[in-house]
């Protein structure tokens, strides 16, 4: 039996990948939420905090 991918909503601030000193550290996070769900053959979708409401919307 085949299991159904899953799909994550990561919601973040949007600040946080156009701050230049940052960058580094949220790419890292951002790529390793990517990796560990990758690994379960599941989808993550990043989304900015401000366009929240308009995913809920599209559900």
């Amino acid at each position: 039996m085949l299991q159904k991918s899953e799909e994550f909503l990561v919601v973040h601030k949007e600040g946080h990948f156009h701050d230049h000193v940052d960058n580094g550290y949220y790419f890292s996070i951002h790529s390793g939420i990517e990796e560990v769900i990758a690994k379960n053959g599941d989808i993550c979708r990043f989304v900015f905090i401000s366009k929240l409401e308009s995913e809920k919307k599209g559900l």
